[in-house]
């Protein structure tokens, strides 16, 4: 039995004419799971949560490592419109 929790992520509208970075397109289908799953599973999950105390701070930090662990086994394409 699954449990689904609803999480709410506050966002800033943004309009075409304000986005100067550049848009990234992942390619999954030739990501390496293995590698992935081997440095996630080496990372020290409670130092984490211990210096990270409020929700906030975790969220960071947690996406902070979820993104270095992308971009390093992850393919990306630059999307940018010329």
């Amino acid at each position: 039995m699954a449990i689904k929790i609803p999480i709410a992520v506050q966002t800033t509208a943004i309009t075409t004419s304000c986005i100067t970075e550049n848009i990234i397109k992942y390619n999954w289908y030739k990501a390496d799971f293995e590698l992935m799953q081997t440095l996630l599973d080496s990372v020290d999950w409670l130092s984490l949560f211990c210096f990270n105390p409020s929700a906030l701070c975790m969220w960071n930090a947690l996406m902070s490592v979820l993104r270095d662990v992308i971009d390093v086994y992850v393919c990306a394409i630059d999307c940018t419109d010329h």
